[in-house]
C-alpha cells in the first residue's frame, strides 16, 4: 500500500501562504519538476527506473480556510536490444495522482480532510531465448484522509507536528501472457483488492533567514513515520492454457501484513510576498540518496 503525500501538502501549504498577505483571501499556484526511483522485478531480475514528471498545486485561502488541489504525474521507460536488433526487454512505468484537501486553521493548529486517487501502470515485454513474456499491471489507489497538526513558533522559525489517519483502497490487476514461438502457452490474470487503515506522524523544524526586505530563505528538516494499523486483501487468479476450454480460478482472503516506513524530508524555499522558489528532498530510510524523491519548482501568489 501507499498513502498520499498529505504531509507534504500540509508542510508546503505553510510555505506557499503569502508571507505578507494584506487581505483575507489569496490564491497560489506552484509548478515543480519531480524525479523518483521505482525498482521493478521480473524474471529473477530487477530494474530501477528514474521516473521524471511534474507536480502542480493550486491553493485558495479565505479567512481560516485553505483548499488545495494537487496533481502529479511521472513516467520512464527502458529498452535493451540484442545485437540483431530484437529487444531482450522493453519496460514502461507511468504514475499519476490527484489530491483534494480542505483545511481549517487556528493560530497554531489545523484540521484537514482530504481525498486522493492515484494510478500506477507497468508494461513489460520480455523476449527470452525460449519464450516471450508480456506483462501488464494496473494499480488504482483511493484514499480518504483526516489529519491535524500543531505549530510552535520560535524566534526565527517554527516546530511542526502533524498526524494523519488514512483509509485506503487498492485495486490491482496483473495480466501475464507467455508465448513459446508463435504459440500462446499460458495466460494468468490476477486481481488483488485491498483495504486498510494507515497512520502517520511527522515532526519538522523550519527556520527563516531574512536577507533583504522582500526576500527570505526558509529551511526545513523533518522525519515522517507511517504504519499500517489494519487491513485485509483478496487475491483472485484465473489461469488458462490452450489445452483448457475455460479459466481455472482460485481465490484467497488474507490479512494485510503489518508494515512501517520512515522517511526524512528536507525543504528549502526562497520566499517573496509574490511567490517562492522551492526545493524538496524526501528519502526513505532504506533508500540511497540517489533513489529519493526530488522536487524543484516555483510558486506565484495572487
Amino acid at each position: 500500500m501507499k498513502a498520499p503525500l498529505f504531509s507534504f501538502i500540509c508542510l508546503m501549504a505553510l510555505i506557499f501562504n503569502p508571507v505578507h498577505a494584506e487581505s483575507d483571501s489569496y490564491q497560489s499556484v506552484n509548478l515543480a519538476l519531480t524525479q523518483q526511483s521505482q525498482t521493478l522485478f521480473y524474471e529473477s531480475r530487477d530494474k530501477t527506473l528514474k521516473l521524471q514528471g511534474y507536480r502542480v498545486t493550486y491553493q485558495y485561502g479565505i479567512d481560516n480556510w485553505r483548499f488545495n488541489v494537487d496533481y502529479s504525474t511521472a513516467r520512464d521507460e527502458d529498452e535493451q536490444h540484442r545485437s540483431n536488433g530484437n529487444p531482450i526487454y522493453k519496460l514502461k512505468y507511468d504514475t499519476s495522482a490527484i489530491n483534494l484537501v480542505a483545511e481549517y486553521n487556528w493560530s497554531r493548529s489545523w484540521l484537514l480532510l482530504g481525498v486522493s486517487q492515484g494510478q500506477d501502470e507497468t508494461q513489460l515485454h520480455f523476449n527470452g531465448l525460449q519464450q516471450i513474456i508480456d506483462t501488464h499491471a494496473l494499480v488504482n489507489y483511493d484514499s480518504l484522509t483526516v489529519g491535524t497538526g500543531l505549530t510552535y513558533p520560535t524566534q526565527n522559525g517554527q516546530w511542526i507536528l502533524s498526524g494523519n489517519l488514512d483509509k485506503q483502497f487498492v485495486n490491482e490487476k496483473n495480466t501475464d501472457i507467455v508465448n513459446v514461438g508463435n504459440l500462446q502457452e499460458s495466460e494468468a490474470v490476477t486481481q488483488v483488492n485491498e483495504s486498510g487503515v494507515l497512520a502517520s506522524i511527522g515532526l519538522s523544524y523550519g527556520h527563516y533567514f531574512p536577507f533583504t526586505e522582500r526576500w527570505e530563505c526558509y529551511l526545513s528538516a523533518g522525519i515522517h513515520r507511517q504504519i499500517t494499523l489494519s487491513g485485509e486483501g483478496r487475491t483472485t487468479t484465473q489461469y488458462h492454457t490452450p489445452r483448457q476450454s475455460n479459466f481455472t480460478t482460485s481465490s484467497e482472503l488474507q490479512d494485510t501484513s503489518q508494515s512501517a516506513s520512515t522517511s526524512q524530508q528536507l525543504q528549502m524555499s526562497l520566499l517573496h510576498y509574490q511567490g517562492n522558489i522551492n526545493f524538496t528532498l524526501d528519502k526513505l530510510s532504506d533508500q540511497n540518496i540517489s533513489e529519493a524523491y526530488y522536487s524543484a519548482g516555483f510558486g506565484i501568489n495572487f
